[in-house]
């Protein structure tokens, strides 16, 4: 039997990211005080915790670190009913 793989929801926090991806970008949230980027999309830095951030869009450049596919099976048989490619990537700098 094959399950359906559930969508992330999408709320106002996170709708800026799926309409970029929809729209074939990439779309990183961003600190106005400290300039970091950060991934997951939410509303509060990381790093220094202030509460300007914006959405920029990635450059599409950067370093991969590490990659692997995940591949899902439906048993018994074990056939692969979908696959889903993960990265580690360090984002070049965004102007």
């Amino acid at each position: 039997m094959n399950e359906p793989i559930d969508h992330p929801a999408i709320n106002a926090e996170t709708a800026p990211y799926w309409e970029g991806a929809r729209a074939g970008r990439l779309m990183i949230k961003t600190c106005r005080s400290c300039g970091e980027a950060h991934f997951y999309p939410r509303a509060q830095c990381p790093r220094c915790r202030s509460l300007d951030t914006e959405w920029k869009e990635a450059s599409g450049r950067g370093k991969i670190y590490s990659w692997t596919v995940m591949r899902r099976a439906s048993p018994p048989q074990a056939i692969c009913v979908g696959s889903t490619a993960v990265s580690t990537i360090s984002p070049a700098r965004m102007s």
